[in-house]
């Protein structure tokens, strides 16, 4: 699995029922790249895709229960010690690090063999 796909579960799971087109603009792709991502973890049984009620053209995106362990799979100390490091952030630096995260995301996106470089902590 890839960054990118693992980071469309983690927003279908967060903004379920999603369309493809807000997860698109959530992951900062474009359309089609993200309807092939999406359609490739339709295949593997991680994501259920219903047709909108109201307009038969949309489609619902939800996580297939088998993509739970997945996207649970996170060390509760990790996440706890996440959120106290977002909740001390200012609220401009927080819009800062999405916009570094949603470009990482983006070039991942684009160009599969993109590597970020080394940051030093």
């Amino acid at each position: 699995m890839t960054l990118l796909q693992l980071t469309a579960l983690h927003l279908i799971s967060a903004l379920a029922p999603v369309t493809l087109t807000d997860v698109a603009k959530a992951l900062g792709t474009k359309p089609p790249a993200t309807s092939a991502m999406v359609d490739r973890l339709i295949q593997a049984g991680l994501v259920c895709s219903t047709p909108d009620p109201q307009d038969r053209r949309r489609v619902h995106l939800t996580i297939a229960t088998t993509a739970t362990p997945i996207i649970s799979n996170i060390n509760q100390d990790t996440a706890t010690r996440m959120q106290a490091m977002l909740n001390s952030m200012s609220p401009q630096n927080r819009r800062h690090l999405v916009d570094i995260l949603r470009e990482t995301v983006q070039q991942f996106a684009e160009d599969p063999g993109f590597r970020p470089p080394s940051v030093p902590l």
